[in-house]
């Protein structure tokens, strides 16, 4: 193959833009500084929501949300594939914990297409969405079939990090229009034990390392000066203080008989199930006048379970309570205020009662899709209206959706090892991300779904119709 331009992505599982930025202040990252940063642009990115692992991953490898690629959590059910009589099975419920990861591939829509898909011989090192990898380029795949298990129950959650940096390097030196390679560590000490410790601060140490050991087989390969080195993360992260169990809350306080993932999936015809993703946010499903009937608005969830949304509301772990209104609608509530929010060709209307459930100010009534970008970017819910109406626009998203306050989760019973850290929630701990590219990008807010456009400029490749994403490359 002619060697040409070419990109690799560096996806840093869980990084924070703080914990990234007081290393690359203090000289801690002086691969990343010198191979990525100061030859180009430092950025911090949105993510899309949910903020959680493989769905996160989505935008940056196909231009589209998550709710746009059909994939609206890293647990979902899709209540139109339900059975009547039968419990929650793989055929109507997903998690992505596990074996189900690899039906990833066929979950996100094929209209969907995947920067592998679009690029020449591709490579691969620990991405959990594959589509259009070459086996051969699947590397590592059949080890981190059994690494994965061993990491999770011996709980050396470093364990992968050294086998990514390998992979790194070994994706640098082969000629390759497109390399991908996802370092875990971060996200799981994160998790496990804390998200500023000395484990995950390692990590982002190590990851530096193999940036410059990647950048000496650039060179050596004579690919340096061509190949667009971008490093992401796909969420944030908080650390979590208090537990609110939210699959079990809706059993016990609201008497809904609720499938969760767990042995509590094994329920038939359930009056609820609950998806819970990242640990800080849920789809809740409904039965409503049916599995088989279309999904229950705001106004047929208060009818049928009065007290319901009210009830959550007023719990101090939820933060917001979402709930459709209409094809394309959505009611968004928190105990700070209630708004209705519509998508329209290009952007969304959105209009408050009385107070704002972000405590925002004052937002035009209609704003274009980067203009609602803009106008959030600095506050605690950045993007939070874009990410809401491109959730809903997955059949698989749930009636009722929750996302977690800062500082709690919505998950306890059956997590184990406990969680000390969680994302998936709409608030910016979550959704801030850390973006490097070593090409000059456009002033102004990012999402991480711009990065697949980005890449795809970089290599002189049409964009996808029908994506969210947007290049950022600066102009000459």
């Amino acid at each position: 193959m002619k060697r040409s331009r070419s990109a690799l992505i560096v996806l840093a599982d869980g990084a924070r833009p703080e914990a990234f930025e007081a290393l690359l202040e203090a000289g801690e990252l002086p691969s990343i500084r010198d191979h990525v940063v100061e030859r180009g642009s430092y950025r911090r990115a949105t993510s899309t929501f949910t903020s959680t692992t493989g769905p996160a991953h989505v935008p940056i490898l196909t231009g589209c949300f998550a709710g746009t690629a059909d994939v609206p959590g890293y647990r979902w059910f899709d209540r139109s594939a339900y059975r009547p009589g039968l419990w929650p099975g793989q055929w109507c419920m997903r998690s992505y914990n596990g074996p189900e990861a690899w039906w990833l591939n066929s979950d996100v829509s094929p209209r969907a297409r995947t920067l592998f898909e679009l690029t020449d011989n591709p490579v691969n090192v620990f991405g959990v969405l594959t589509r259009g990898v070459p086996a051969d380029n699947n590397l590592y795949g059949r080890r981190k079939q059994l690494l994965w298990p061993y990491i999770h129950y011996s709980q050396r959650w470093g364990d992968a990090e050294p086998w990514a940096a390998r992979g790194l390097a070994a994706a640098a030196a082969m000629q390759s229009e497109l390399r991908f390679v996802a370092f875990p560590g971060i996200d799981w000490f994160s998790h496990y034990v804390d998200p500023a410790g000395d484990g995950a601060l390692d990590c982002y140490r190590g990851i530096d390392r193999a940036v410059g050991a990647a950048a000496g087989e650039l060179r050596r390969a004579r690919a340096y000066d061509d190949t667009l080195i971008v490093l992401c993360s796909d969420h944030g992260h908080t650390p979590v203080q208090t537990h609110y169990d939210l699959p079990v809350r809706l059993e016990e306080d609201f008497g809904l008989r609720t499938a969760y993932h767990s042995r509590d999936v094994f329920k038939r015809d359930p009056d609820a199930v609950a998806c819970v993703s990242g640990n800080g946010m849920a789809h809740v499903y409904l039965r409503g006048a049916g599995w088989d009937a279309p999904a229950p608005s705001r106004d047929e969830i208060d009818r049928r379970h009065p007290g319901l949304r009210e009830g959550l509301l007023a719990e101090p772990g939820v933060d917001l309570v979402i709930t459709r209104d209409g094809e394309r609608g959505a009611w968004i509530e928190s105990r700070r205020g209630a708004a209705r929010l519509s998508e329209h060709e290009g952007g969304v209307a959105y209009s408050r009662q009385q107070s704002d459930p972000f405590g925002w100010n004052d937002l035009p009534g209609r704003m274009s899709f980067q203009d609602a970008l803009g106008l959030t970017f600095e506050t605690g819910h950045p993007d939070a209206l874009v990410q809401i109406a491109q959730l809903f626009r997955s059949r698989r998203s749930g009636d009722l959706i929750v996302s977690a306050t800062p500082g709690w989760d919505l998950r306890e019973r059956y997590e184990h090892p406990e969680h000390f850290s969680s994302h998936g929630a709409l608030h910016a701990g979550h959704m801030l991300v850390p973006v490097a590219a070593s090409a000059l990008l456009a002033e102004g807010p990012m999402r991480t779904a711009d990065v697949f456009a980005t890449v795809l400029a970089h290599l002189g490749h049409e964009i996808p119709a029908g994506t969210d994403s947007v290049s950022r490359l600066a102009a000459d």
